[in-house]
């Protein structure tokens, strides 16, 4: 095998397990996010400082980049604002993602064994 196609074929895997990850923990964001809807987990309380604060500590340092533009505290609290959405809805939302886990696994193994 040439070492480009051993390249390409290392970043193939490499894409596959981002993209599980990444769905992974968005299964886990928005389960507990239906817990929270439904009561289950409590927001732990801010003793040190607070969700403006705390956006400024994070994202600060983005403020110099010229684009994309930074995020605004006012639209970070706006896209992150789960309170309008129900928490069947959310689950269902956690299921899918949690299920495109499965799907991609299933697909990274089939190709794995197509490319032994």
């Amino acid at each position: 095998m040439a070492a480009w196609e051993q390249r390409r074929n290392y970043l193939q895997r490499e894409l596959f397990r981002i993209e599980r990850v990444h769905f992974l923990i968005l299964g886990c964001m928005r389960s507990l996010l239906a817990a929270k809807a439904m009561g289950l987990v409590n927001d732990p309380p801010l003793p040190f400082n607070s969700l403006a604060q705390r956006f400024e500590q994070r994202f600060s340092c983005f403020t110099s980049v010229v684009r994309p533009e930074p995020v605004s505290f006012n639209d970070y609290v706006a896209s992150t604002d789960t309170s309008n959405i129900d928490a069947l809805t959310l689950l269902k939302m956690a299921t899918d993602s949690l299920g495109s886990v499965s799907v991609r696994a299933s697909l990274f193994l089939h190709a794995s064994v197509i490319h032994c």
